[in-house]
């Protein structure tokens, strides 16, 4: 199987400068850009998504304006899945600028019972109206995690019910709070719909998430070190990794760890991790051996039929 990879030798890889996929890695392309190494993703956002904060942030309060200046029970959907960053988005959306939201969550299966008290916490302390549709594909998580693949692409496909709901509502907003990315666009036109991500609008920082949540009926379900809305990256990256201190570069390489290292590159990408951070998780396994959440997880592994 070869060597294992220790950070230092994961730092002298060649990689992007700006999110950390290794040169090489499958399926990525690479640029070079005024001797930088970049990989696609990163070259596509230095070289096209140039964003003026003050700009689109007056944009986004004139548009702020036009959305309340009407008479329709709702002003928009807020896509809520408990986490951190997506609750102190959703606080501020009505505590500071009064929008009447439908706030909407899916219920993949496995949030877990903390977080579980956290969405039902926040509810009650805001008194909005609150719709959930279950997954019902948990099995296929399961099979994921089961087989060393990082499930967490799966849940992407949530976006398709958007257009759905915003219909179903007669709304033209989406708004999500995901991952503090407050390097991509604040407001993106998505056909039938448009998505608002908060946290772009005001460019916060984690300092100013972890400042705004105290103040908010919301515990840390102590999921992992980056994820507080499910349990399935620290079980799935627990699967992978095995009781190994650190990974094989042959598995770094390989089918194996094929959707953690684009995964935590992107959170890289987007500013809601630092480097080090992914360094950390891909090479000395910072996962807490916590036999609750692995006891958690497979409760609901067996009440699907695992």
């Amino acid at each position: 199987m070869g060597e294992c990879v220790t950070i230092d030798q994961l730092v002298n890889i060649e990689q992007c400068e700006i999110c950390c996929t290794p040169v090489g890695y499958p399926n990525v392309i690479f640029y070079r850009n005024n001797g930088r190494t970049l990989c696609a993703n990163c070259y596509k956002m230095i070289k096209e998504e140039k964003i003026d904060r003050e700009y689109e942030k007056n944009n986004f309060l004139k548009l702020l304006d036009s959305i309340k200046n009407t008479d329709k029970r709702y002003h928009a959907i807020f896509a809520y899945s408990g986490g951190k960053d997506s609750t102190v988005a959703l606080y501020s959306a009505i505590k500071d600028f009064g929008l009447k939201l439908l706030v909407f969550n899916f219920d993949n299966g496995f949030k877990g019972e903390r977080v579980i008290n956290n969405i039902n916490n926040v509810i009650r302390d805001l008194n909005v109206d609150f719709y959930q549709i279950k997954s019902q594909t948990r099995y296929t998580i399961i099979q994921d995690i089961n087989n060393s693949i990082f499930p967490c692409g799966r849940c992407s496909s949530l976006k398709t019910l958007y257009p759905m709901l915003t219909k179903m509502f007669d709304v033209k907003y989406v708004i999500t709070g995901i991952e503090c990315v407050y390097n991509n666009e604040v407001i993106r036109n998505r056909g039938t719909f448009y998505q608002i991500n908060w946290p772009a609008v005001f460019n916060w920082s984690k300092n100013d998430i972890e400042s705004r949540i105290k103040n908010i009926p919301w515990e840390d379900p102590n999921y992992g070190p980056f994820d507080s809305d499910c349990l399935c990256p620290i079980i799935a990256l627990r699967k992978i990794y095995g009781s190994s201190v650190s990974p094989n570069l042959d598995l770094y390489y390989g089918k194996k760890e094929q959707h953690v290292v684009p995964y935590y590159a992107r959170l890289v990408r987007y500013g809601a991790i630092s480097k080090a951070d992914f360094y950390k998780i891909i090479c000395t396994n910072l996962i807490v051996d916590n036999e609750c959440l692995k006891e958690e997880f497979e409760k609901i592994a067996r009440e699907n039929g695992n």
